[in-house]
Order: C-alpha cells, then structure tokens, then sequence
C-alpha cells in the first residue's frame, strides 16, 4: 500500500498537482488541513480513497476535526493539530491519539516535516507544507508511506 499526505497547501492548487505529479501512483491520499478546499474537491484530485481533516484556516464543515483509520496493520490518529497546540509540541495529540488506541498520529499545523520514532509505542509523522514550509531551507514537503507486510516506511519529499 502507497499513501500520498500532505498538510497545509492554504489553496494553492498549483503546488497539489505538482505533488500529484511527481508522487505517481497511490492507493490513498490523506490531506492534514488547511487545503482550503471542499471535501468534495480534494476527492475530484484522485481516484483514490481520501481522508481529509479540517485545518484552522478551512471553512468547510463536511471535514471532520480528526479521524481514526486502520491502515496496514495500524491504527492512525489524523488531525490538523492547531487544537492540540502542536507548535508547542507533540504532548497533547499522542495523548489524544493514545486515548483513540492508536499508535501513529498524524498532524499538519507547524509546516514543518517530521517523522519521529522517539515516543515509546507511537509513530509521529507531519508532510510540512506544500505551499508555505516554516523549516531551515524553507522546502515545500509532502509525505509518502510505504505499507509493506504491516511495516510502515514513510519518507519525506520535496517539491
């Protein structure tokens, strides 16, 4: 299983298809919020299943604040994270995330990539931002996970 996830492309349309482009082929596309798009937009941009979350700066109100999905093997907590504070760190949505007996999260929110392994039991990934990326060398990101046999492989790309 291929997984297309992307956070934080604030409307600009452009950068997704470039991502879509150069991602090729996958079986699920997951957006973390702030697309600034309808639900029913993001599904137009594939014929993939898709999973989307409402960011702070979305208005549509068919996104949901979070999700849990079973995918590979593992359940996955997706959220925007500006509720759980995530600029200030992880704390709050891996308790949210334990809570929901899951054991990745997923967030977008601080425009940053992240994959960290760090946190007994719990894997944390964030794509950065497609449009707007906050981290040294301010490259657009997106994320792609490898699902292999119930093994989790995610990489971070760069437009």
């Amino acid at each position: 299983m291929r997984i297309l996830v992307v956070s934080d492309s604030h409307g600009r349309n452009r950068n997704l298809k470039r991502v879509f482009e150069k991602a090729g082929t996958f079986d699920a596309f997951i957006h973390l919020g702030d697309s600034q798009m309808s639900l029913s937009s993001l599904r137009e941009l594939c014929s993939c299943p898709v999973y989307a979350v409402s960011g702070n700066c979305d208005m549509d109100r068919a996104l949901p604040g979070s999700i849990v999905l079973e995918l590979g093997g593992r359940k996955a907590y997706l959220t925007h994270g500006h509720r759980q504070f995530v600029s200030s760190g992880p704390d709050r949505v891996i308790a949210e995330a334990e809570q929901s007996g899951c054991d990745v999260v997923m967030f977008g929110h601080t425009h940053m990539p992240l994959i960290d392994y760090t946190y007994p039991g719990m894997l944390i990934l964030n794509p950065g931002s497609v449009s707007l990326p906050r981290q040294p060398g301010y490259e657009k990101s997106y994320m792609i996970i490898e699902i292999t046999d119930g093994r989790w492989k995610p990489d971070v790309f760069f437009l």
